[in-house]
């Protein structure tokens, strides 16, 4: 029995067009994997949304009972918050889960703001940990200014 190992030109074409589809399904893949990538980085962050909340009199809407601040989950992955530090004492709770709000945009924890009697500056430390068991933390201040609460943040930090 002879095996004829001669190559035709229909060979050759299907060879290089084999040879292409392959070099082209690498550059597609290599290129896949950089916008995955991206796209992990772009959902792997946490963030947190901050605002004064203010608790009305019933009865006399422009009576300001209390303050608080509302700490919201922006980011594309659950919360834990786990303490913070107001004004130098740190408070431990119990873990309370904030998660997404695109999801849940009802969720929210609340830390109350001293009286405007009381003082008028506050600083806090909000640390968290994400589902993938990182911790984070947050810092910022609330400064009284014409009888209104203004917040200020930085962004959240690994730690």
């Amino acid at each position: 029995m002879n095996i004829n190992m001669t190559m035709t030109l229909a060979d050759i074409i299907s060879s290089v067009l084999s040879l292409g589809a392959l070099i082209a399904a690498l550059y597609i893949g290599i290129i896949q994997n950089r916008i995955n990538k991206r796209m992990l980085s772009i959902q792997d962050g946490v963030d947190v949304f901050l605002r004064v909340e203010y608790i009305v009199d019933k009865d006399v809407s422009s009576k300001i009972i209390a303050s608080r601040i509302q700490v919201r989950n922006i980011s594309a992955m659950p919360l834990s918050l786990e303490r913070y530090v107001f004004n130098g004492v740190e408070r431990v709770i119990s873990p309370y889960r904030l998660p997404p709000a695109a999801q849940f945009p009802d969720a929210y924890y609340y830390i109350n703001l001293p009286s405007i009697n009381q003082m008028d500056y506050a600083s806090f430390t909000l640390y968290f940990e994400d589902a993938t068991q990182r911790k984070w933390k947050v810092s910022g201040r609330a400064e009284l200014k014409n009888g209104n609460w203004e917040l200020s943040s930085e962004k959240p930090q690994k730690i």
